[in-house]
């Protein structure tokens, strides 16, 4: 387990479908990455470094499903939908805003799936 992981994960499991977009936890897990960027990023290679955000996105992206399947909140073009669809921007657009990690992919496709 990564220093960070268990934090984010926890945050994850308390995600919300709530107004203002984005909302607070998704706020929080963006600042908890941010930090977490902040202690890491120098002595660590690109590599090492993009492996590790994506190992870190996919503990998120797994919780984040799981809280949408537990609420109920599905890819229907619906208002909670469209909430989700915010966060999902904000948090692509914080992550690939830290240093060397511009060009890192961040996919949503696991978040829909399995419904």
């Amino acid at each position: 387990e990564y220093m960070g992981e268990h934090s984010i994960d926890s945050q994850m499991r308390h995600y919300e479908v709530k107004a203002p977009a984005p909302c607070e936890i998704m706020r929080s897990v963006c600042r908890s990455l941010s930090k977490f960027h902040e202690a890491i990023a120098g002595p660590l290679p690109h590599e090492q470094l993009q492996s590790l955000y994506g190992r870190l996105h996919s503990i998120i992206i797994g919780q984040w499903a799981a809280r949408l399947r537990e609420t109920g909140i599905v890819a229907n073009g619906g208002p909670q939908h469209a909430l989700v669809l915010a966060d999902t921007a904000f948090y692509r657009t914080s992550v690939q805003s830290l240093p060397g990690l511009s060009s890192v992919q961040v996919s949503f496709d696991e978040l829909w799936s399995n419904r």
